[in-house]
């Protein structure tokens, strides 16, 4: 991976796993929005984003974060994360959210904004919201500390088939093992792990479909 700019809006470059394909994508991970920085300083900020959107067609990580560790910028959180959605709504673009004790702030949000292909990366939240979110036709991205987790497996347990995707989260996580949530899919919805990784690659690639 390689890192192309110094602002916390950043545009990466990543190849995907066995693929020829490099995918571009701009990040703002909601518990390092500069809160406290000054105005210079968030201008530059949001007008990066703004010179970079129509670069990419991956936008994450982006959200809201109320936990302890980024509540107290909890304001500016939602001015930078709506300031995200304005940028991408009526285009075709794929999303990439953090949700951490937010998530039904951000679904409001992506619903007041009208967008339409998102994923809830290691959803933490209520079933309640959850079931919501399945209804919107979201996606969810798990990975292999969900599923070493009893909250992670309740939560997989109630995801259909057809709106989960496979996520790494490294470096966050440790000896990230993809193959770990594979196996784990495999046992909870009775299908072989070739099956699982069809079902896995499907969903990716409708999710793709029409995006810019």
């Amino acid at each position: 991976m390689k890192q192309l700019s110094s602002t916390k809006v950043t545009v990466r470059l990543r190849k995907a796993e066995d693929c020829k394909e490099w995918y571009v994508y701009i990040e703002s991970y909601p518990v390092y929005v500069p809160g406290k920085q000054t105005p210079q300083r968030v201008r530059e900020y949001l007008n990066r984003c703004i010179t970079t959107i129509d670069r990419t067609s991956y936008i994450g990580e982006v959200g809201l974060d109320f936990s302890r560790e980024g509540y107290s910028t909890k304001e500016i959180q939602i001015k930078t994360f709506e300031f995200v959605l304005d940028c991408t709504k009526n285009k075709s673009k794929i999303i990439s959210l953090h949700s951490r004790r937010a998530e039904k702030d951000v679904l409001d949000m992506l619903i007041d904004k009208n967008i339409n292909k998102a994923i809830f990366h290691w959803y933490s939240g209520s079933l309640s919201t959850l079931h919501k979110i399945v209804d919107l036709g979201y996606y969810f991205s798990i990975n292999s500390a969900m599923v070493q987790s009893d909250n992670g497996k309740k939560i997989i347990a109630e995801i259909p088939k057809k709106q989960i995707l496979t996520e790494t989260d490294c470096p966050f996580i440790e000896n990230s093992d993809i193959t770990s949530v594979h196996k784990y899919l495999a046992q909870l919805w009775e299908e072989p792990i070739p099956k699982v990784e069809q079902i896995i690659d499907l969903n990716f690639k409708r999710i793709l479909q029409n995006i810019k």
